[in-house]
């Protein structure tokens, strides 16, 4: 059987799976997190969280956490990190959260001065936002670091979250 493994980020996996739907060939994404990628056809799959559930996921640590009122900082250029957002921003206000109002940053700011002073004027408990950089551990070593997008197509990371890949 042959599949395509891949593609690393939302965008170019929806393309690939638009495409992939015509000749039937599945699909799988180890990181595409999107809610739609898996939409296109019952060949796509993917293995990974969604957009949406990492947001809930966050809102429902804040909640058990015990945090009362929360601030948001995002980049709002990243789909990734738009989406992530309201997730979080929706589930953390069903559970009684209060939440600031979120403060978006261009992609690439370094100046966070504004956004940060707007959210601690509001006297947060704790503020969310979605990392530019990742560090990653494997058995408590740091394996790799570096942005989103170049942690999704590390090979020691999907090496030590996947498993090594066999090339036939």
């Amino acid at each position: 059987m042959t599949a395509i493994i891949g593609d690393v980020t939302s965008t170019p996996t929806i393309a690939v799976a638009q495409a992939s739907v015509t000749d039937n060939m599945p699909l799988v994404t180890p990181s595409a997190t999107a809610k739609d990628v898996v939409s296109y056809g019952s060949n796509v799959f993917r293995a990974c969280y969604t957009d949406p559930e990492q947001g809930r996921l966050m809102a429902d640590f804040a909640a058990e956490q015990g945090y009362k009122t929360v601030g948001c900082i995002f980049n709002s250029g990243g789909d990734y990190e738009v989406g992530v957002k309201d997730a979080f921003v929706k589930e953390a206000t069903s559970k009684g959260l209060t939440i600031l109002d979120p403060q978006g940053y261009a992609s690439g700011a370094v100046d966070f001065n504004a956004q940060l002073t707007t959210i601690i004027s509001g006297k947060p408990d704790a503020i969310m936002g979605v990392c530019e950089v990742i560090g990653v551990l494997d058995y408590g070593r740091i394996i790799a670091k570096g942005t989103p997008e170049e942690i999704q197509s590390d090979p020691k990371v999907i090496e030590a979250y996947l498993g090594k890949q066999e090339v036939k």
